[in-house]
């Protein structure tokens, strides 16, 4: 029997809370930071690839923390906006 979806972090639902509001938190600080470097044209113009690699990190870790911090995780896959995260938590679930 699956558990209920409110029921699914059973007793650590806090903790659960934490570690997504953690990774969101980790989220805003690497996107500040890939924001930081392209204000610097040199930067951009060298390491171009590496500032995206940051925003698509930055993303995941967003979407991640969604659905760690979701009442019901598996639900919240559906909403998730990167198609090949998203692909993989399906199969997952």
């Amino acid at each position: 029997m699956n558990p209920s979806p409110s029921h699914l972090h059973g007793e650590h639902t806090s903790l659960y809370q934490a570690i997504a509001e953690t990774l969101n938190a980790m989220s805003v600080q690497i996107e500040a930071m890939g924001a930081d470097l392209c204000r610097d044209p040199v930067i951009v113009q060298r390491h171009m690839t590496s500032l995206q690699t940051i925003d698509r990190l930055s993303q995941h870790l967003e979407q991640v923390a969604a659905i760690i911090g979701a009442d019901d995780p598996v639900a919240a896959i559906e909403q998730v906006k990167l198609a090949d995260l998203k692909e993989h938590l399906q199969r997952a679930a």
